[in-house]
């Protein structure tokens, strides 16, 4: 009854990190869906609310109804009472009962719940074992925010102010300056500037900070 999609995360070539990435974009993606599943669940559910209490304002205004003409009721029992009958049965066809759709839709709606909560636990984990991996296999963590951001850090740097910040735009990331990113040395810049390497960018930060440690011993 319903279905959705999400972002991915794109900095390495090797097949063990794509592998991560594409079984962490794929579960985000069920997620998505879910969600957007739960959206309509909520939607359907609260129509039928709606729908309850115009079912129960009528019970009550044929409870009116049929209390204002009990004197005729009762001096044409037999007839009445067949009437009545037959009232209720074309009720009950027009408008199946809302109480027990009620209930099928909020026991639905747990459920996807349910699914919805496993698969975001199940994300989570993946995410974290990919960032992971970029960090132990490439010396960077990568965290991303929901503006599509990258935020990279280097793990030979302890500042919180030493990061490059990536934003995709039309499907292609772009340096964001900073302060940091703006005082980089120049053959270390010219990878994005020059070069359009982004990989060759990332390898010349690294081998900078290695010269930077060497020298310090």
């Amino acid at each position: 009854m319903c279905r959705r999609t999400i972002s991915r995360l794109h900095i390495v070539n090797t097949r063990t990190l794509d592998r991560s990435k594409i079984s962490s974009i794929c579960e985000l993606e069920q997620v998505v869906a879910l969600r957007h599943r739960i959206a309509e669940l909520e939607t359907q559910l609260s129509q039928l609310e709606g729908k309850l209490e115009n079912v129960e304002v009528k019970v009550l205004e044929d409870c009116i109804s049929r209390l204002n003409k009990t004197p005729k009721i009762l001096e044409n029992a037999d007839e009445s009472a067949g009437g009545v009958t037959m009232v209720v049965n074309q009720r009950l066809q027009d408008n199946p009962d809302p109480l027990t759709e009620l209930e099928e839709v909020r026991e639905q709606l747990r459920v996807e719940r349910l699914r919805s909560d496993r698969l975001m636990e199940m994300f989570d984990k993946a995410s974290a074992k990919f960032r992971g991996a970029c960090r132990d296999l490439l010396g960077y963590r990568v965290d991303v925010n929901p503006s599509d951001e990258y935020k990279v850090r280097s793990v030979f740097t302890n500042s919180p102010h030493e990061f490059v910040q990536f934003k995709r735009i039309n499907g292609k990331f772009e340096l964001q300056d900073t302060k940091y990113t703006l005082g980089l040395p120049p053959h270390v810049r010219s990878f994005l500037t020059t070069n359009q390497s982004i990989p060759g960018f990332f390898a010349a930060l690294t081998s900078s900070y290695l010269q930077q440690d060497t020298m310090i011993l």
